[in-house]
């Protein structure tokens, strides 16, 4: 096929898309003349459901954790006094909360915001139609020290790693320890505690 008429047929083409898009266009009703139909309704006709318009108003009061002027006292709820050996996952499960609540209520960042023992945090009131959270049974942390024997072939780093601790950990866990400072095989040398 010559060039010419390859220009010749697409030309004719799109001549013939530009005219059925004209006159499609024309055709259209025009929304400011008030021409816009989308169903025609006929009374008493089932071809069709006609439902109430439901309206529900909810009203959200945000929190701005980093607002210092919130005052949260006023928040509905209780005053908690932070006991000795309390934390965030213990205090949440003994009201039946959860975590997220917890740190979202007192306008926290995160859960290491958990305040000292004697300090106040507000526990959140907990809706009655909620389902409840079984409270949890928590077993004391034991946080202790440890003793390790050095191997052959071990160094500092390794079993820093190994007790998940820095060496700058244990290096201050270890001062003033000669095992530690010449680490010698068979040496015993104290892990700090990791929690």
């Amino acid at each position: 096929m010559s060039p010419h008429r390859r220009r010749s047929r697409r030309a004719a083409i799109v001549g013939a898309a530009l005219a059925g898009m004209l006159a499609a266009s024309s055709c259209a009703p025009r929304a400011e003349e008030g021409l816009v139909t989308t169903a025609r309704i006929v009374p008493d006709s089932t071809a069709f459901a006609v439902r109430p318009v439901v309206s529900t108003t909810t009203t959200i009061a945000v929190l701005d954790p980093d607002d210092p002027n919130v005052d949260r006292s006023d928040l509905p709820g209780s005053d908690y006094v932070v006991q000795e050996g309390d934390y965030g996952l213990k205090v949440a499960g003994e009201n039946g909360i959860t975590l997220e609540d917890l740190v979202a209520y007192n306008g926290w960042d995160s859960i290491a915001s958990f305040p000292w023992p004697g300090e106040i945090i507000r526990i959140p009131p907990v809706d009655p139609n909620a389902p409840t959270i079984p409270p949890a049974t928590f077993a004391p942390e034991v946080c202790e020290s440890k003793t390790h024997t050095i191997a052959a072939g071990e160094f500092p780093l390794e079993i820093a790693d190994e007790y998940e601790i820095t060496v700058q950990e244990l290096t201050q866990a270890n001062l003033g320890n000669r095992a530690f400072a010449i680490f010698a095989i068979g040496g015993t040398i104290v892990i700090p505690p990791n929690c």
